[in-house]
């Protein structure tokens, strides 16, 4: 066991494990570790940490008519909008007919993984949240806005984060997450963890994180046949976090399908369209599908999850909640149907 930097400010201190990292088919192969979040870090006080400013004032709890007891916020890591296609990625198009997408949305003109998750999870830019490297050193601290699990953690929300990356834990406080694991560097891995919560998931906030296309975008290039391989894996581990999610329906949930960014060669992180570009899809039973929208940001993700479970938005917040994403009236959820491979 092999225990992380604290951070410069007190509290609990987060634990290493070793595990396994998947080879390209998917077994154990070389260590990588896991991270958690230690238990004990649920009761670490809401006024401790940075950015609480944001929140004061608000009353924590969820509105009882919220029009969604269930947000999974799922993130395809390097996923570029021209990759998706109906041969290719079949899941993701389903999500497209029977929801609402931006097929052209925006990310950070720093279009880097962790300030674009931040971003996602926080509606506030590099400027407010203060995440503006891309790499995982923990003696650099966390958020300095708070995240939509702390916001949904505070209002006694269950919260569960499985992801690729270690280095997005910045974005969340000890105690914002019940659960928070790293799975590895495939989809698979994750989903190993993932699943098994998602099934009995009833209720709550859950993110799931892919690296696979961003992996290979930067390994073997952007729109490349590795590249291509690696859509067509995640878009395969969606289909099977939309399996385990029907086990207690569609009506009342809410998913997101994104990305933090695109790429073009071996490389991403400019301000250019390629690198900015990112799919946005809306689905579930509060969406009113059939809607194809245009200006939608990275930053509007944590106000439109927020509005969904019925929680006060944090002073400051820079994004909108994607009001075009929620029926007038309770619509009936459209059923998972498995899709062919060709």
């Amino acid at each position: 066991m092999v225990t992380a930097p604290a951070l410069a400010d007190p509290g609990p201190r987060y634990a290493w494990e070793r595990g396994l990292a998947p080879s390209a088919e998917g077994r154990s192969s070389t260590p990588t570790p896991t991270l958690r979040l230690p238990s004990e870090s649920a009761e670490t006080p809401l006024g401790d940490a940075p950015g609480d400013e944001a929140l004061a004032g608000l009353i924590l709890r969820a509105a009882p008519d919220a029009p969604a007891q269930r947000v999974l916020l799922l993130s395809i890591d390097g996923l570029r909008p021209d990759a998706l296609s109906a041969s290719e990625t079949p899941v993701l198009m389903w999500l497209m007919a029977h929801g609402l997408s931006a097929r052209h949305a925006r990310t950070l003109r720093r279009s880097l993984t962790l300030p674009s998750h931040a971003s996602m999870m926080t509606g506030v830019g590099i400027v407010r949240h203060r995440l503006g490297w891309n790499s995982f050193h923990l003696s650099r601290g966390r958020s300095h806005f708070p995240s939509i699990f702390r916001v949904a953690h505070a209002a006694g929300i269950s919260t569960a984060l499985f992801v690729g990356k270690p280095k997005l834990s910045h974005i969340l406080e000890p105690g914002d997450a019940d659960t928070f694991e790293v799975g590895g560097i495939l989809c698979d891995r994750v989903n190993a963890r993932a699943l098994p919560y998602l099934r009995e998931m009833a209720s709550g906030l859950a993110f799931v994180h892919y690296p696979d296309p961003d992996g290979a975008g930067h390994r073997d290039g952007w729109m490349s046949p590795n590249y291509h391989r690696a859509v067509r894996r995640s878009d395969r581990c969606l289909g099977e976090v939309l399996e385990a999610l029907s086990t207690h329906g569609f009506a009342r949930t809410l998913i997101i399908v994104t990305a933090d960014h695109g790429g073009h060669d071996h490389t991403h992180g400019t301000s250019a369209r390629v690198d900015r570009r990112i799919p946005w899809i809306a689905f579930g039973g509060v969406v009113r599908p059939g809607e194809v929208m245009r200006g939608v940001r990275t930053l509007d993700t944590a106000p439109t999850i927020l509005r969904a479970l019925g929680l006060p938005l944090p002073h400051g917040l820079e994004g909108r909640a994607i009001e075009a994403a929620f029926t007038q009236r309770r619509a009936r959820a459209p059923c998972w149907q498995p899709v062919s491979r060709r």
